[in-house]
């Protein structure tokens, strides 16, 4: 490795007076977006070594301690790209000595080699950032062409945009060099992984360096401007890929008619027109071509998988929205290697089939799957990949094991909700009636869900689900015919089940632990009132002082410390709700008797809910975490 680092760094003296040696990796650039506040239209960094004008950008990187085998030991990076300029900001530890120099990959490739290469000195003021182009491993060098450096508490560099032409620069990689110029002695003391350069919406007044050549400003790198929500309207300035003839199959049944694909720097995009959508129900097959053959599945009910053939899959995380159009969009970070081809798009359904699923694919020649040189945009908030759940084992106090699930909010410090479960529907119910998604609020629409409304769009909730003991995952089941004495300890239990829960709440990732409210569905509403300690509120769905619990006496106690209580039931049920949601009174107690029947979990099911039932429960979410 000593010999082929001495290679490379004599070549580069030969060309342009310094040295580097590229460091090859086969690790995934690390993403990175833009200021998370909204920045101010103009960049106003100075390139003098002082960092506190990067406050509000991003760490891009940050690299591990301890790791640099001589000297210095970089710390992190920042790097962005305004109208004009790509910014660098390196913070480091340790004594920078007479030959210490920083090397700058410029979107480096898997095989080590980037496609630009700049080197500086940052403790010699007269030696400027230069930049070649590196082509068949030949380093070019671009004539006239410099950028600044500076040297204080951190290294800042700054070069024009213009000197990469048309190529369009998403990711760095940054290496350290120590030692003695041109000597075995000069080696790679530290590196960063490589990682994503930001695009903020900025224009540059800085003042040019003395050395810098004078350029006229160049634009932004366009920015990719499709929204997932299923509409094909945004995909005009996007080729057809491949078409596939329209009825082609069996009257009724999903009609695979074109597909259209692209790989921005970040993400692939996927779009599907499919005709008689509604009969779609098994999954969509794409073939991807680069290295081992890949296959990425895609299914209506948004659940996708990536596998290499003969292999195992893994989930990805994914953005998809099903309309007039299937769209899908991936973070290009989450394949294992990347894919330069699309060979194959298949629609399968059961739809009129029979037991076997129906393939209608476009199966012609292989596709390319065209990289256009756009930036993914800064996210708006919320506007991710949907992470998947986290499963989760907790004990109550005394010692049963619970199973639960935690929903993450795109939101930091985001308020909880806990979701309580009802007698004989477990947890994974209020997922299926469309209540955590809801809730979470990814990707906003301004549309509602189903029975639920729009939530606002700077609105989301960490959602934690549970299965009480004797349910579930938290089995083992309750036994059959118990007694009404030996049913009021499982009550009792349950109030320690719930405890453990909001407990658990607490520590999960993301979430303020001071704003807990809970909604619990029948039994699980008695347990959840006589439980919230530690809550700001309770929604109770038909509440009947069930298995024990004295929901109005617990009602009025948490009214009484300024907790919001509010209890829902129906006019018909054959239930206890109406008996013991009308008994309890306070100043913070707000009771909804609705037409119907229905009772507990039921009235958020489609076939049961009572007309306006999810505005009120937004009405609930609103007085307890008071927004508008």
């Amino acid at each position: 490795m000593r010999v082929k680092i001495l290679l490379y760094a004599i070549l580069i003296v030969a060309i342009i007076t310094g040295c580097a040696s590229p460091q090859a990796t086969n690790e995934a650039p690390s993403p990175t977006t833009a200021p998370t506040e909204a920045p101010p239209s103009t960049t106003d960094i100075t390139i003098d070594g002082d960092p506190s004008d990067w406050e509000r950008y991003p760490v891009s990187i940050a690299d591990p301690a301890g790791d640099s085998t001589g000297n210095v030991d970089v710390k992190s990076i920042r790097t962005f790209i305004n109208d004009r300029f790509l910014y660098l900001l390196v913070e480091v530890e340790g004594e920078i000595g007479s030959y210490v120099q920083l090397d700058v990959d410029f979107n480096p490739g898997a095989d080590g080699w980037p496609e630009f290469m700049a080197n500086a000195y940052p403790n010699n003021q007269d030696f400027v950032p230069h930049v070649a182009r590196i082509e068949n491993q030949q380093f070019n060098h671009l004539q006239n062409t410099t950028g600044e450096v500076a040297q204080g508490e951190a290294f800042e560099l700054r070069f024009p945009l213009d000197l990469f032409g048309e190529t369009l620069i998403t990711r760095i990689q940054v290496r350290v060099m120590d030692g003695e110029c041109c000597e075995s002695k000069w080696v790679v003391v530290d590196h960063t992984e490589p990682t994503q350069v930001a695009l903020v919406n900025e224009t540059d007044v800085s003042q040019a360096a003395a050395h810098e050549p004078i350029a006229t400003p160049t634009s932004a790198p366009p920015v990719t401007n499709v929204t997932i929500d299923g509409n094909t309207s945004d995909w005009a300035d996007y080729l057809i890929n491949i078409t596939d003839p329209a009825g082609d199959q069996a009257s009724g049944m999903a009609d695979l008619i074109e597909a259209r694909y692209f790989v921005n720097d970040q993400y692939l995009y996927l779009l599907f027109r499919i005709e008689n959508m509604e009969a779609w129900d098994d999954m969509a097959i794409v073939g991807l071509v680069g290295g081992k053959g890949g296959q990425l599945n895609i299914r209506p009910n948004k659940h996708v998988n990536f596998g290499y053939f003969g292999e195992s899959s893994i989930d990805l995380a994914v953005m998809m929205e099903i309309g007039e159009i299937v769209e899908v969009k991936i973070a290009l970070d989450q394949f294992p290697a990347k894919f330069e081809e699309i060979h194959i798009v298949s629609l399968y359904n059961h739809s009129k089939s029979g037991n076997d699923p129906v393939d209608d694919s476009q199966n012609g020649q292989v596709k390319p799957l065209k990289a256009v040189k756009e930036f993914e945009p800064a996210p708006l908030p919320g506007f991710a990949p949907e992470p998947a759940p986290t499963r989760v084992e907790f004990a109550a106090q005394d010692g049963h094991a619970l199973v639960g699930y935690f929903y993450p909010s795109w939101k930091e410090d985001a308020p909880v909700v806990l979701l309580v479960h009802q007698y004989g529907l477990p947890q994974n119910n209020w997922l299926d009636y469309g209540l955590v998604d809801w809730l979470q609020n990814w990707n906003p629409s301004g549309e509602a869900l189903g029975l639920f409304p729009a939530m606002p769009a700077d609105q989301s909730f960490a959602v934690f689900t549970l299965d009480l003991r004797g349910f579930g995952e938290s089995g083992p089941a309750i036994p059959n015919n118990v007694s009404d004495e030996e049913f009021n300890v499982w009550g009792a239990n349950w109030v320690l089940d719930i405890r453990a829960a909001v407990e658990q709440v607490k520590s999960m990732p993301g979430v303020d632990a001071s704003r807990i409210a809970v909604i619990g569905a029948n039994n699980g509403a008695d347990a959840s009132v006589a439980a919230c300690e530690d809550c700001l509120g309770v929604l109770a769905l038909s509440a009947g002082s069930y298995a024990g619990l004295d929901t109005k006496t617990n009602a009025e106690k948490l009214d009484a410390e300024g907790k919001v209580i509010w209890c829902f039931s129906t006019e018909n049920s054959q239930g206890t709700d109406v008996a013991t949601c009308s008994s309890i009174s306070g100043a913070h107690y707000k009771w909804i008797n609705f037409t119907g029947d229905g009772r507990g979990m039921q009235l958020i099911r489609d076939d049961k809910a009572p007309e306006g039932i999810g505005q009120n429960i937004l009405d609930f979410l609103a007085t307890v975490f008071g927004f508008e």
